[in-house]
């Protein structure tokens, strides 16, 4: 709990300010996601923030007056819950100096992030742990821009015996009152937040680092002060690149702080960077420096916001496009200049060994902006959930995909738009920016204007359609024509195409057989064009878009002939090129597709072939087949099912929550059309059942199984599920059987199954196996079984399992163990007590 006065001075008060009093937007639980959803959030049951307001008053001339206040709603922003008490108005004597006193109460929550909240006894609240000013009372409410603006900020913090905080400011000084400790922080400029990291002494400890330019402190958790050490000596080298290009660090002292957070999130404020212990935790897991320049790009993600979104401010709700994808370009810039741009240049372990050699072997091939930032945007794409990253929430219609849609595409926009003007040209505007809304904010239409302004383009159509508007486009190469002209010259014609509903120039590269190149640009007009010109070489191969600069939701077909990846033994996932593995050592089969948009594979030993076609969001397309001892097969069409549930947050939120599939099967006996609908849901309930028909020679085949779970307290569920089934005249394998029992077995025509399932609490304490493996969660279950085949006895069994979570590979690849005791319930006369029970399930 902070128990605070906020004071602010006015030389000529206006006649009403509001606040923001953000806490309170987690005054209430989210009344439409399920228990499970809520948990995953809150680690022991929904637990509020708030901030109360104890008290308004007016100083002036050595007098204190109360003043009255009204508090209202906060508009339908971001949710549609928790919105009570969420502005604060006051009426100010106008034109008057003196200073408004408030006196409020803000409640930590304890919650999995641990921000804003505690987590594990350390507590943090980087922005709206005091009621924020708003710089005008706007005329509509429901259209106030989200800014944090920023103020000449201090802060007295005052801390019981026992307790240390890590604060940012450029002057901090501390001092000791009775058997606590009183802070002093101040910056040297307008900041947005004065962040709080708060913790028993003992649980966090610090160092700095020493050289030029701003002071660097490090706060750490205990174990990882190597860890952290290690990368803290990267902050002079990528504050040195910003600042060379984008205009100096703008404080003087930065703080890095490792987070206590295990869910990989981390986060920014003025003159502070918090990394989640989940990154050092496995940093060298398996492999030394596993992930040493993952953990480099996210310090300099972090980093760029001390320019953008902290630096400079943005709309946090319409426009974080310009934080985040902003972000995103400053970090990954970076990072390719020190790393390079091509291959695998990622998840580059350090040294000789067995977990050096299977990472390369794994994840050796990730680069971060094809894989990372690249790849995600062209699924999203593909399943038709891309939208403009300039909108407001309450009209953005895929939420589910906010990630992509600000980081990923946010970025590709940016990269694009600096090819576009030119990478020098690009960097200008952004020093431009700096200077001119540097503790101010920018909107995205100011940023155009002011590109215009730096360029001398007209960005009008690609602001319309990139930014603002969910232009789309897929570019291709449909032939290479040459021509010898003699002399050493060659009449060239390459036929291009683009689909979609914007375009921007695109590089269109012809490759001879040497290091001969030529780069031409193409600029479509038309839908399908021919480009003709005369070149020294005969070009054996043509390239649209070589350096990836412009949005592709495509890139199989940008070069003539198509290429082929052909993969022995490493992974490999090239995105402009269809891939063939040879003799997978995993499955002995040999296998081709592009991404996971198709896919093909054959496996000899076995006699089988197997594909799969996907379809966008609409579905997929499936097919199997095996020649041995007969010829046996399935071909599907399965359509997956969707529904927009209401989830609490504005706009709108799709999920996957069903698949309608429609099929045949070959046996030996003749073919058998069926029919199966799935159901599963996990935001707003939890539950998943299936039912399905069978129809073979005038029989037929029925069952259905339903699953609903219901929360008997935090972290605590129950699982019924029943089933029912019955079959006529079916061929061997599609009558049922006791799948899901241990202790049973046993075939019949029809079944009846009950079950139920007790999660209890799962324990959660990351342990090191020898740096090999991490247990990062064990979930534990109580289980109850009872069926009937037939007209025979009921079978039953009860017991306990163990689902040990296990990572390795610094935390990219997981081992899961499955274990546990089970005991027959009902008469099993071949079994008898306890049996003990495992498995092991290894990789993604």
């Amino acid at each position: 709990m902070i128990y605070g006065t906020e004071e602010v001075r006015f030389t000529s008060a206006p006649g009403e300010v509001a606040f923001m009093l953000l806490a309170n937007l987690g005054r209430e639980p989210n009344p439409y996601i399920s228990p499970r959803a809520r948990d995953s959030t809150y680690p022991w049951g929904f637990d509020p923030s708030w901030t109360r307001i104890e008290g308004v008053s007016w100083r002036s001339g050595g007098e204190e007056g109360a003043l009255d206040y009204d508090l209202r709603d906060f508009p339908l922003i971001l949710q549609t819950y928790s919105l009570k008490e969420g502005i604060m108005t006051v009426k100010l004597p106008r034109g008057e100096a003196g200073t408004l006193v408030i006196r409020f109460r803000t409640r930590f929550p304890h919650q999995a992030m641990g921000e804003p909240g505690w987590l594990d006894g350390i507590h943090t609240w980087r922005f709206g742990w005091h009621p924020i000013l708003l710089p005008e009372i706007p005329g509509n409410w429901e259209e106030l821009p989200l800014y944090l603006p920023a103020y000449p900020y201090s802060l007295e913090l005052s801390l019981p015996p026992g307790w240390v905080a890590a604060l940012p400011g450029d002057r901090v000084t501390e001092e000791r009152e009775g058997k606590g400790t009183v802070y002093h922080v101040s910056f040297a400029r307008t900041v947005r937040s004065i962040s709080l990291y708060i913790a028993e002494k003992g649980s966090i400890s610090s160092f700095e680092l020493a050289g030029e330019g701003p002071e660097i402190q490090a706060w750490y958790l205990p174990g990882d002060e190597d860890r952290v050490r290690a990368l803290a000596t990267y902050i002079p080298e990528i504050l040195s690149w910003y600042g060379e290009r984008f205009g100096p660090y703008p404080h003087k002292r930065l703080l890095l702080v490792e987070h206590p957070n295990t869910e990989g999130t981390s986060f920014a404020a003025d003159g502070v960077v918090y990394l989640s212990r989940w990154y050092f935790s496995r940093m060298d897991l398996t492999a030394k420096g596993a992930l040493s320049r993952a953990m480099q790009y996210v310090l300099a993600h972090e980093l760029a916001h001390q320019w953008w979104g902290i630096g400079i401010g943005v709309d946090f709700d319409r426009g974080n496009w310009l934080s985040e994808g902003m972000a995103q370009y400053l970090s990954i810039s970076w990072f390719e200049d020190r790393y390079g741009a091509h291959g695998g240049n990622l998840f580059v372990p350090s040294g000789k060994g067995l977990g050096e050699e299977l990472l390369r072997n794994y994840f050796g091939f990730v680069n971060l902006r094809e894989h990372l930032t690249e790849l995600p945007y062209m699924d999203t794409a593909f399943m038709g959930f891309d939208e403009a990253v300039v909108k407001p929430s309450r009209e953005v219609r895929y939420h589910q995909e906010d990630y992509e849609r600000l980081y990923d595409k946010g970025y590709l926009v940016l990269r694009a738009l600096a090819h576009y003007v030119g990478e020098d040209t690009f960097y200008q505007a952004l020093r431009e920016a700096r200077k001119e809304y540097a503790g101010g904010e920018i909107t995205p239409e100011a940023f155009e204007e002011l590109l215009e302004k730096v360029s001398g383009k007209d960005l009008k159509g690609f602001f319309a359609d990139w930014v603002l508007g969910d232009a789309v486009a897929d570019y291709r190469v449909l032939y290479l024509r040459v021509e010898p002209l003699g002399e050493g010259r060659y009449r060239v014609r390459t036929g291009l195409e683009w689909r979609g509903s914007g375009s921007l120039p695109v590089e269109v590269e012809f490759v001879g057989e040497g290091d001969e190149r030529k780069v031409v640009t193409w600029n479509p007009k038309k839908p399908r064009e021919e480009l003709s010109l005369e070149l020294p070489f005969p070009p054996r191969r043509v390239i649209l878009d070589p350096g990836h600069y412009v949005l592709d939701t495509d890139r199989s077909n940008n070069a003539y002939p198509r290429r082929f990846r052909v993969i022995m033994g490493r992974n490999d996932l090239p995105l402009d090129a269809y891939y063939l593995v040879v003799l997978d050592p995993m499955s002995g089969a040999v296998s081709g597709g592009y991404l996971d948009r198709f896919a093909w594979a054959i496996y000899p030993g076995e006699r089988l072939v197997a594909g799969r076609i996907r379809y966008g969001r609409t579905g997929e397309l499936f097919g199997i087949a095996q020649a041995a001892d007969g010829f046996r097969g399935r071909i599907s069409w399965t359509q997956y099912l969707w529904h927009r549930p209401a989830t609490g947050f504005t706009g709108e939120y799709w999920e996957r929550a069903g698949e309608l599939k429609l099929g045949v099967l070959k046996l030996d006996t003749g073919f058998v059309p069926y029919t199966e609908i799935h159901w599963h849901e996990g935001i707003t309930a939890v539950r998943a059942g299936v039912l399905s028909l069978h129809y073979f020679q005038g029989h037929w085949r029925l069952w259905a199984r339903d699953t609903e779970e219901v929360a008997l307290a935090p972290r605590t569920y129950l699982d019924l599920s029943f089933g029912f089934g019955r079959a006529y005249g079916m061929p061997a394998g599609l009558d049922f059987g006791l799948d899901e029992f241990i202790t049973a077995q046993g075939r019949g025509y029809s079944k009846v199954f009950l079950g139920g399932q007790l999660w209890l609490p799962p324990l959660v304490d990351e342990y090191s196996l020898g740096g090999a493996l991490l247990l990062s969660r064990v979930d534990q279950y109580l289980f109850l079984h009872v069926a009937r085949l037939n007209e025979g006895p009921w079978v039953g069994e009860g017991g306990m399992a163990f689902v040990a979570h296990m990572e390795a590979l610094g935390g990219l690849f997981p081992v899961t163990l499955v274990g546990g005791l089970v005991v027959p319930l009902l008469p099993q006369p071949d079994l008898q007590g306890l049996i003990f029970f495992y498995s092991v399930r290894v990789g993604p």
